[in-house]
């Protein structure tokens, strides 16, 4: 939900918003496309995770993995997003601009 609803802020041009508001939008599709697809890819490699740790026991006993150790991977992918995002926007933030 949150990767698709990146083409939301893809449609604000100069004719519905202000040009700060065109920069804001400009600046938001990278950040929910990226948190998007992290999330999204987070999710499928902690299911992965998860069930290749629990078939990697080759003695068959009843393993207890909670949910904060497969939680881990995802937060960390997460974070290091949410760094590159931060810095990107602090330092180079995109703006809107209109080309004919």
């Amino acid at each position: 939900f949150i990767l698709g609803s990146s083409i939301i802020p893809a449609s604000i041009d100069d004719e519905s918003a202000s040009t700060s508001a065109c920069d804001a939008a400009c600046m938001a599709t990278p950040w929910l496309a990226s948190i998007g697809f992290t999330v999204m890819f987070g999710a499928l490699f902690c299911k992965t995770y998860r069930v290749n740790y629990l078939f990697r026991d080759m003695t068959r006993r009843r393993v207890t993995l909670k949910a904060k150790d497969v939680m881990a991977p995802m937060l960390a992918l997460l974070s290091c997003n949410v760094a590159v995002l931060i810095s990107w926007t602090a330092v180079s933030p995109l703006v809107w601009e209109r080309e004919v």
